[in-house]
C-alpha cells in the first residue's frame, strides 16, 4: 500500500509537466507559423 501512495504524487507531477511541455510545443508551433506569415 505504501508504494502506491508514494508513486501517485510523482505520477500526477509527471502528467502535469507533460501537459506543460505539450502546451509549450503547441504554442511554439503556433508562434513560428505566425512569424513566418509576418515575414
Amino acid at each position: 500500500m505504501k508504494c502506491i501512495f508514494t508513486i501517485r504524487p510523482t505520477l500526477i507531477i509527471f502528467i502535469r509537466s507533460l501537459g506543460v511541455w505539450l502546451a509549450a510545443i503547441c504554442w511554439m508551433n503556433y508562434a513560428v507559423e505566425h512569424f513566418n506569415l509576418l515575414l
